[in-house]
């Protein structure tokens, strides 16, 4: 399998384009974490329905939306994340998001896909235009933090009263930039 961010091999991942299809099985089975973070971010409704829509709709702006698949040794494979990253208004930054299917069930696959993108998504950003991507999570979200440094993303601040209703984010980051000496 070859990762459409690099070329590179992925064992037992890939990730495709969005559709409507294998995005709404991930979106039917969300996290519950990960619904309520998405609907405190979009001011309450988190449905399948919506979410598949913001996807479309961002996809649709020039966005880059992806389905991540976790790919069985008897064959076959089962969608459970989607990946959207989209530019902001700042010149060069560009805004991540990443929501999964119940982290429980699909922590191996998650965390594989967290390795597999610390070394495929700085240099795929790169040639996208972007050298820094950001990625806002709920504060109080158990594992987004611990998934979003696994990434490589690293925490720069709280936003107070962010979201709908008050809630608070974090603000992570990630330079795309190549580390000196690499």
């Amino acid at each position: 399998m070859r990762a459409p961010l690099t070329g590179r091999p992925w064992r037992d991942l890939s990730l495709t384009p969005l559709t409507c299809g294998p995005a709404l099985r991930v979106l039917q089975e969300l996290d519950p974490q990960d619904r309520r973070e998405a609907g405190c971010a979009l001011n309450g409704d988190a449905s399948p329905d919506f979410l598949l829509r913001e996807f479309l709709r961002r996809q649709g702006e020039g966005g880059h939306v992806f389905v991540a698949w976790s790919h069985r040794p008897e064959g076959g494979a089962d969608p459970f994340a989607i990946l959207g990253v989209a530019a902001i208004i700042a010149s060069g930054v560009g805004s991540a998001a990443l929501l999964a299917r119940r982290h429980d069930r699909w922590r191996p696959q998650l965390r594989a896909l967290a390795f597999a993108l610390r070394v495929d998504l700085p240099p795929w950003a790169r040639l996208q235009g972007f050298h820094r991507l950001e990625a806002r999570s709920w504060s109080d979200h158990p594992t987004a933090g611990t998934l979003l440094g696994a990434i490589g993303f690293r925490h720069e601040l709280r936003l107070v009263g962010f979201a709908a209703g008050g809630a608070d984010f974090d603000l992570y980051a990630l330079s795309t930039r190549p580390s000196p000496g690499a």
